[in-house]
């Protein structure tokens, strides 16, 4: 808890800087642990694409939303081991939290009442000590949606009153006691065990 908070007050400039001799360890370590001869002729190159990485990385964060800054701040925490970086997953962590926050607000711009509420509550749930991870928000807006989308087409397809019925029931099933929003992901999940399409 203490880390990530020291993680999240970093600047946007704060982010690790680039170690050749780290990215070799960190590469040799790669290439021993897995095939990556395939991708890498030698260390060289790979030391390489870590350093292009390292640039792709600080051009995104400099030119990105600082909105994003605590979600850097948890990939800088989660690629960086010992102090070394993986700039590569590091540059790939920043690249898929961007796509994720702009699919997250297309969805959510698409999105009415019941389940806009579903959708927003990926927000919270995605979120950890501040930092939103907006790549599992989208995933998680993603499941919402379609889950919707799912259940209805479930309770049309249905033939029977009763299969109707335990679909109603599983949505109301999927209602979090707390906070009252439907998990509509769950409820999908539910209602395709009642009968097979």
């Amino acid at each position: 808890m203490l880390v990530m908070s020291l993680v999240l007050m970093l600047a946007p400039t704060e982010y690790p800087a680039f170690d050749a001799d780290r990215a070799a360890s960190l590469c040799e370590v790669k290439r021993a642990e897995r095939d990556m001869t395939i991708l890498y002729e030698d260390n060289a190159s790979c030391v390489a694409d870590q350093r292009a990485d390292h640039r792709y990385f600080t051009v995104i964060a400099a030119n990105a939303d600082p909105a994003f800054a605590p979600a850097f701040a948890r990939c800088a925490l989660t690629w960086t081991k010992d102090g070394t970086t993986d700039w590569g997953m590091m540059e790939y962590c920043a690249r898929t939290n961007i796509d994720g926050k702009r699919d997250f607000t297309a969805l959510r711009a698409d999105t009415k009442n019941l389940l806009r509420t579903s959708v927003n509550k990926c927000v919270a749930d995605e979120t950890e000590d501040g930092a939103p991870d907006w790549d599992s928000i989208a995933s998680c807006a993603r499941d919402q949606v379609g889950g919707h989308r799912d259940l209805a087409l479930f309770r049309r397809a249905a033939s029977t009153a009763t299969e109707r019925q335990g679909i109603d029931l599983c949505r109301m099933q999927a209602v979090d006691a707390e906070d009252k929003v439907v998990d509509w992901a769950n409820a999908v999940r539910c209602a395709a065990r009642i009968r097979i399409y």
